[in-house]
């Protein structure tokens, strides 16, 4: 029998309208604001949470603090809620693709992901039979549309690390490179971030809501090197512009230095002296999220990495041939 293909997920099989409620309010820990997202009355939501907990025999919300907490029998529920379903959408999708039902994934990633490694991903997520939605964005953006639910896996730096409700799989990690005007760069063979803090002309800096930024100001803690706030800018190619016009050097890694390649005959790309922390990438998901999504799109990067995106590097910035590190975990 064939059946019209239609996006569903495995919250909309398997949560009946109790379980969703309690799932609302777990989430925002306020009934107003849990009926608000239900379409339903706030009594409603008070009503059946009030009488799901006298069905159980305990407590599933705190009632005397504000906003509500969870009762440890609640997070016990709710942990385990999550492990089902998440098992549940693993089944669910192995007997979509099995019948030729197209998934969507919602894929956010980073710029320099974005721009190098874009059609090749959208492609092999064709291939394996999935629509794609593709989002763009800095890394704690795409961090804030992954816990609104808005995409479901994300390409990006390690920002919420140690989140307890997210899933990071190591993807990709690079060496920081030095982008230098050419008239700049030729006045020395080796340059030390004490040369760079007196060469003459100022760092452009990245703003600190950008994973550039984070990735940068990190590097110079690290080095224990403090420059002037000259000049902060929120786009690459801005950036990349202006360090190609001369005003000034700036701090970035090879993957993000592709984006220049059209500048490239007035910058030169040097190592980033030592100190200096590498940049890692990892694809990121919620628990409740298959991880057959990101394992695919783990694949697919690493193979274009491999392929395409580190040859040229390797080509454009011998040096860094050593220190970048694709991931080996592929089922």
């Amino acid at each position: 029998m064939l059946h019209q293909d239609k996006e569903f997920s495995a919250s909309d099989v398997l949560f009946n309208q109790t379980i969703k409620i309690f799932y609302a309010v777990y989430s925002s820990l306020n009934f107003t604001v849990a009926a608000k997202k239900l379409g339903i009355t706030q009594s409603a939501v008070s009503q059946c949470i009030a009488s799901l907990e006298n069905q159980l025999g305990f407590d599933l919300f705190d009632r005397t603090t504000r906003p509500l907490s969870v009762t440890y029998e609640g997070q016990v529920l709710y942990d385990r809620i999550q492990r089902q379903l998440t098992d549940f959408a693993g089944t669910l999708d192995a007997l979509r693709a099995k019948n030729f039902v197209r998934t969507t994934v919602r894929v956010g990633v980073i710029e320099s992901i974005g721009r190098n490694l874009c059609p090749e991903l959208i492609f092999g997520m064709l291939k394996r039979g999935r629509r794609i939605k593709l989002h763009s964005g800095t890394s704690d953006f795409l961090y804030q549309e992954l816990l609104k639910d808005k995409v479901d896996c994300i390409v990006a730096t390690g920002l919420l690390l140690d989140a307890e409700n997210l899933d990071h799989q190591f993807l990709y990690s690079e060496p920081h490179v030095v982008m230098m005007p050419t008239s700049v760069a030729k006045l020395r063979q080796n340059w030390t971030w004490e040369n760079l803090s007196f060469c003459g002309i100022p760092m452009v800096r990245y703003t600190p809501n950008t994973g550039s930024g984070e990735q940068s100001e990190k590097v110079l803690r690290h080095a224990q090197i403090k420059l002037p706030n000259t000049l902060s800018v929120d786009d690459n190619q801005i950036v990349f512009t202006l360090v190609s016009a001369g005003m000034g050097w700036c701090l970035t890694q090879p993957l993000t230095a592709l984006l220049a390649e059209h500048l490239f005959n007035h910058v030169t790309l040097m190592p980033a002296p030592n100190p200096c922390e590498s940049r890692k990438i990892f694809v990121v998901r919620k628990h409740e999220t298959p991880q057959i999504f990101s394992d695919e799109i783990l694949q697919i990067c690493r193979n274009i990495l491999i392929t395409k995106a580190t040859p040229k590097i390797e080509g454009i910035m011998p040096w860094v041939k050593t220190q970048i590190k694709i991931t080996n975990s592929v089922k």
